[in-house]
């Protein structure tokens, strides 16, 4: 049964209001840009997930150019755990040369 009138023995109630609570009810993603925004969360539970605007700016200067092209060449070959596969299909190799050339000159 859920309380209707304050009695006063609620010792600590969490952001969302909720009497010994843990914020689990009010958390969320509060990244308005994120792709899983919730509107509706008042505490961040950090599972905001932002896609980049722009995958080929592999420096985050917001143009791709010279420097993202030297970043892919720096993995060329790349087969696990690459930063540089800007396709994303897990390898760095003409493909992703070809996606950034697509793209070179570009701003973020």
């Amino acid at each position: 049964a859920e309380a209707t009138i304050d009695d006063g023995s609620c010792l600590q109630l969490d952001a969302c209001g909720v009497c010994g609570g843990d914020d689990s009810s009010c958390s969320g993603c509060t990244n308005p840009d994120a792709d899983n925004y919730d509107p509706s969360a008042i505490v961040d539970d950090g599972s905001c997930i932002v896609t980049p605007d722009c995958p080929e700016d592999l420096n985050n200067d917001g143009t791709i150019s010279v420097a993202d092209v030297l970043a892919v060449l720096s993995e060329f070959g790349c087969t696990s755990s690459c930063t540089m596969d800007v396709n994303g299909d897990g390898n760095v190799n003409v493909a992703d040369i070809l996606t950034l050339l697509a793209a070179f000159g570009l701003d973020c």
